[in-house]
């Protein structure tokens, strides 16, 4: 793995590991985590989106629309810098009769070509990862991580040149480490602008309790961003995109959901820190694995999960327990309530779905969950839904106002 994720905290143990644990968690407290108004402004522009494409009677690729929605909401959380994934042309289903000619700026196509290298990249080292020990023989004549990992860099590495550049015209202003050798953050800090002031020498207590170098090469930084921004766009976009794949399979779900939605929050009002947390039905949507969200909701919390918190780890658990889980709950639980306020019903529009993306045939007659499964699912470092080079998966919704936009 070390060909995409370096010597990232995902991939890291001991001194390198507590490093960059100790850099990064002060940048995720409750008033970092909580900046709804990046969410708001990226869930806007995700619906008008929606709506213009159902306008013109097409499905929409809506793991594709989350993909973009968290790395623009990543990447400007963490980087002060968007991609602006959202400005591309989104995707066509293969049965459209007719496709408009790309009409996305040079930006825009740079975020894309940035997009589907960071997934190929993390299929690549998935493939490695079963294929075991024998991998390499599998890359004898070259590196299959290195072209789209050239375009990665490509992308990061100015924006890291950019905090480096920064750090120093502001070198007389240091972060202060309390007593754990944790450095504070700066009035509109980003983790970058903060990883770059923290590897640079200008808080060695936190380099001397974990027995390395003050000067930290740039690579550390470029490596731990991607870890983060891995963490911070894959998982959230994948678990967004199968909450509403399960609501389309359980549309009784859908409707309780909605009703709490418009219960606590009402129609149209943003929602807020307070109403995420009390929304108990919400986090039990969100975490159902098969779903069942009220196993989170009866009596089934205290005969297993209060007694054995290992049992359910989305997040891990233990010391490497996920610093970002707020934040992706918090954004998962935005979305999903502007959805909500939004739209009425979703459905799988099957006609829509490449064969390719449906499940084999023979799942029908096996047993478990796969026999009632409409998509194929697949994983890289996390799950999602394969198509030969894209994700697909195709929805029909309907408006609040009962509006079909199909």
């Amino acid at each position: 793995m070390s060909s995409v994720l370096g010597s990232g905290v995902f991939n890291s143990d001991g001194d390198m590991w507590k490093f960059h644990r100790s850099m990064t968690r002060p940048f995720f407290t409750r008033d970092r985590i909580s900046d709804f108004d990046l969410f708001d402004r990226h869930a806007t522009t995700v619906f008008t989106l929606i709506k213009e494409r159902m306008r013109s009677g097409h499905a929409i690729d809506f793991q594709d629309l989350m993909s973009r929605f968290t790395l623009d909401s990543a990447s400007e959380f963490l980087f002060g810098h968007c991609v602006h994934s959202l400005s591309a042309s989104i995707p066509y289903p293969h049965n459209a009769t007719y496709v408009p000619p790309d009409s996305s700026t040079v930006q825009a196509k740079r975020a894309n070509a940035f997009a589907s290298a960071f997934l190929q990249s993390q299929e690549i080292i998935a493939s490695r990862e079963r294929y075991g020990w024998i991998w390499p023989l599998t890359e004898i004549f070259e590196d299959k991580t290195k072209k789209p990992m050239e375009i990665v860099r490509a992308y990061l590495d100015p924006i890291i040149q950019e905090a480096i550049e920064k750090n120093s015209a502001n070198a007389a202003t240091k972060p202060v480490a309390d007593e754990k050798g944790e450095a504070h953050l700066g009035e509109g800090e980003t983790l970058i602008d903060h990883l770059v002031r923290l590897s640079s020498g200008t808080c060695i207590s936190i380099l001397q309790t974990t027995n390395l170098s003050a000067n930290v090469d740039p690579v550390v930084l470029r490596d731990e961003t991607l870890n983060i921004m891995i963490a911070g766009r894959d998982t959230t976009a994948s678990s967004l995109t199968f909450v509403i794949y399960c609501l389309a399979m359980y549309p009784a779900v859908h409707v309780r959901l909605r009703e709490e939605v418009l219960a606590k929050v009402g129609p149209t009002r943003r929602p807020d820190y307070d109403d995420i947390r009390d929304m108990k039905y919400l986090r039990a949507v969100i975490n159902a694995e098969e779903f069942d969200p009220d196993r989170f909701l009866d009596d089934r919390v205290k005969k297993y999960l209060v007694k054995n918190s290992f049992i359910f780890l989305p997040f891990n658990a233990g010391p490497r327990i996920c610093l970002g889980q707020q934040f992706a709950y918090n954004e998962i639980s935005f979305m999903l309530i502007r959805f909500m306020q939004q739209f009425t019903k979703v459905t799988l529009d099957e006609a829509s779905t490449p064969a390719d993306a449906k499940p084999p045939a023979h799942w029908t007659e096996g047993v478990g969950r796969r026999t009632i499964e409409r998509v194929y699912p697949k994983s890289a470092l996390t799950m999602y839904a394969q198509v030969r080079d894209f994700v697909l998966q195709y929805f029909d919704l309907q408006l609040e106002d009962s509006t079909s936009l199909r």
